[in-house]
């Protein structure tokens, strides 16, 4: 019986060894995706995902790090993985997407964007994501539709930036220099409640 419990202590010691090593590799990974140092940062992922397969977060950022190195089907393949490990979250839908989208493949982008919208619907990116690969894909009011959706959810420069981006696109001048200017205005305020954080 002491034996027993000597050989469960020792396995507990070990899993936790091993989930500690996976964790700070993680970490360290995310520091260097954030860092914009991708080759590293896929080196540290991969470290802990063979330390510990069943972290989603870094075959998400792994993901994300192989799409800013034109990896694409590395990044569908880990996205892929998220969402086998984690079908409820959106993260590996709206990575996914961002993959397809990369490589110009909007119909294979848009039914991951539709998932991801219905997993988390308050997502404001998620929306403006998909009015660009709905524009991409010719569906003009669809994509409009979208944009005022994701500016229902938060008022964002980014959103009308976007729109004019469509807008001049589209050859609706007054509108796109409207957007525009509100683009710029909410950025600025944007990014001196960022600094005042």
């Amino acid at each position: 019986m002491k034996k027993l419990l000597s050989t469960i202590v020792a396995m507990l010691v070990m899993t936790i060894a091993v989930y500690a090593s996976a964790t700070t590799d993680l970490n360290s990974g995310v520091e260097k995706y954030n860092a914009k140092d991708y080759e590293n940062a896929v080196v540290d992922l991969t470290k802990a995902i063979k330390e510990n397969s069943h972290l989603t977060d870094a075959y998400n950022y792994r993901g994300k790090s192989y799409i800013e190195l034109r990896k694409i089907e590395e990044a569908i393949k880990d996205f892929d993985q998220v969402i086998k490990l984690a079908p409820h979250s959106a993260d590996g839908y709206t990575g996914r997407a961002a993959a397809y989208a990369t490589d110009a493949k909007w119909d294979k982008a848009l039914p991951d964007l539709n998932k991801s919208i219905e997993i988390n619907p308050n997502d404001w990116q998620t929306y403006t994501a998909r009015a660009m690969v709905q524009y991409e894909l010719k569906d003009k009011d669809a994509a409009y539709a979208d944009l005022d959706k994701a500016l229902k959810v938060e008022e964002r420069g980014e959103i009308y930036g976007a729109r004019s981006i469509m807008e001049l696109a589209d050859l609706k001048f007054g509108e796109a220099y409207s957007d525009y200017k509100k683009s710029q205005k909410l950025i600025k305020k944007q990014e001196k409640a960022k600094n005042k954080k």
